[in-house]
């Protein structure tokens, strides 16, 4: 795995705390599982919002 540095505020380390506790897990472990969700939940809108404006078809949406 590559090291990747960010800034975050208060707010947001309480978030990743949250989850970390929840999952029994590290920060780390929280981050990278909320950064997959995320991700793939703007991959799919994004591709849904091309489909809508007839950007892509049907293949391309789901690619």
């Amino acid at each position: 795995m590559e090291n990747v540095t960010t800034r975050m505020s208060g707010e947001e380390l309480d978030l990743v705390d949250r989850l970390a506790e929840q999952h029994d897990g590290s920060r780390s472990d929280a981050i990278r599982a909320a950064i997959r969700a995320g991700a793939r939940e703007k991959l799919v809108r994004v591709a849904l919002e091309k489909y809508q404006h007839g950007e892509v078809g049907m293949r391309g949406t789901a690619e």
